[in-house]
């Protein structure tokens, strides 16, 4: 087998692994942590162990947030890789984050 068989094997192999839908489902998880966390630091990390990839996870969520939820705030921290929300948009009712308690009850008690 000749060195360039050897390169296209593996970047075969190499697509094969890649696009299957996994960033795209951490990012949805990531999102739907926030909610459940609001007013913490959540830390974005992607299942590939690297800082450009957690990067580009932290990336695709700070468009979504931006896409999906624009009414609602966040704050971002790209020296450790993470975002919090800060203010969110409950029933037509503005919430601060900082009243933390009381935006988690409403929050769990909208899930039941």
């Amino acid at each position: 087998m000749t060195q360039e068989d050897k390169k296209f094997i593996y970047s075969i192999e190499a697509i094969r692994r890649r696009m299957t839908g996994r960033t795209t489902k951490m990012v949805d998880e990531f999102v739907q942590k926030l909610y459940k966390n609001e007013g913490e630091w959540v830390e974005m990390y992607d299942h590939f162990p690297s800082m450009q990839a957690s990067r580009m996870v932290l990336e695709k969520v700070i468009k979504r947030m931006q896409i999906e939820h624009p009414q609602d705030k966040i704050e971002i921290d790209k020296l450790n890789n993470r975002i919090k929300l800060t203010w969110c948009l409950r029933d037509g009712l503005c919430a601060e984050i900082d009243e933390e308690e009381k935006c988690k009850a409403a929050y769990r008690n909208e899930e039941e």
